[in-house]
C-alpha cells in the first residue's frame, strides 16, 4: 500500500466536505422523489382526462434518470470516505474504488499519458478556477498537457495547492462521460486533456485519447462545434461571444 500524499489536516477537511456534499446530494434526492410522486399523480389524472401523457412521461423518465445518477454519486462519496478511514486514499482514485473507472490511469496504461508528481514548467497545467481560458495561439508557450486527477466533490479544496506549469481553465464543454452526462464542464481527465489538445490543434491526439473509451465519441458528438469554434478564439471577449451563442453561461 502507497503512502498516503495528503496530511491528516487535509484528509480531515476532505471528509467534512464529502459529508456536506453526501447530505446535499440526499436532499436532493428527497426533492426529486417528492415532483416524480407528483408528476404521477398528474399524470394518471391526465390519461383518464385528455390522454396527453407524453410530456408528462417524459418528465417522470428525467427524474428518475436524474435520482440515479445522484444516488451513483453518493456511492461514489460514500467509498471515499471509506478510503480515507482505511488510509488508502490514493492519488487517482479520490471517489474511486475501482481503478477501471480512472481514466487517467487507463491512459497510463495505454502509453498516452505517464504519472508525474511535479509538472513541467512549460506545461499547460487545466485548473478549473484559473482566471485565464485555454487559447490556441498560446500553443507555442507548452510543450505538454498535465491534468489533474481528483473528484469534482474535492476540486475546489485540491486546486488550492500551487501547482508548477501554466493553470489555463477550459472554456465550457459538455461532459460526454456516463457519471456527468451533459454536464458543464464535469469532465473526466481524458475529456479535459483532449478538450486541450483539440482547442491547442491536436484533432488527431484528442480523438485517439478517447477512442480508448466506449463512450468517448458522445464527448466530441456533444462538443464538436463547440471545439471548432474554441479554436479559432483569440481572446477571452471571443470565447465569451461563443459562449453567449450556444446559449451557455460563462463565468
Amino acid at each position: 500500500m502507497k503512502k498516503n500524499k495528503y496530511s491528516k489536516t487535509e484528509l480531515k477537511i476532505f471528509r467534512k466536505n464529502i459529508l456536506l456534499k453526501i447530505e446535499e446530494i440526499n436532499d436532493n434526492i428527497k426533492g426529486i422523489r417528492s415532483t416524480s410522486s407528483n408528476d404521477s399523480s398528474m399524470f394518471s389524472h391526465n390519461v383518464l382526462e385528455d390522454h396527453s401523457e407524453g410530456t408528462e412521461t417524459h418528465e417522470v423518465e428525467k427524474s428518475f434518470l436524474l435520482m440515479s445518477r445522484e444516488s451513483d454519486y453518493v456511492t461514489n462519496l460514500q467509498k471515499a470516505l471509506h478510503r480515507i478511514d482505511s488510509g488508502t486514499y490514493g492519488i487517482c482514485q479520490i471517489y474511486q474504488d475501482d481503478p477501471k473507472k480512472c481514466t487517467a490511469a487507463k491512459l497510463i496504461k495505454f502509453g498516452l499519458a505517464k504519472k508525474i508528481t511535479k509538472p513541467q514548467s512549460k506545461t499547460v497545467l487545466l485548473h478549473p478556477y484559473s482566471k485565464k481560458t485555454l487559447l490556441n495561439h498560446e500553443k507555442s508557450l507548452f510543450t505538454s498537457i498535465t491534468g489533474v486527477d481528483c473528484s469534482w466533490a474535492l476540486a475546489e479544496q485540491v486546486f488550492q495547492k500551487d501547482f508548477v506549469g501554466v493553470s489555463r481553465k477550459l472554456p465550457p464543454l459538455l461532459a460526454g462521460n456516463p457519471v456527468n452526462y451533459s454536464k458543464i464542464n464535469k469532465l473526466t481527465t481524458v475529456e479535459a486533456i483532449a478538450g486541450a489538445a483539440f482547442i491547442l490543434g491536436d484533432e488527431s491526439l484528442s480523438k485517439n485519447l478517447l477512442e480508448k473509451f466506449n463512450w468517448g465519441h458522445t464527448f466530441f458528438e456533444l462538443n464538436e462545434n463547440l471545439l471548432h469554434d474554441y479554436q479559432k478564439a483569440t481572446s477571452d471577449e471571443q470565447v465569451i461571444e461563443i459562449i453567449h451563442e450556444y446559449g451557455y453561461e460563462y463565468n
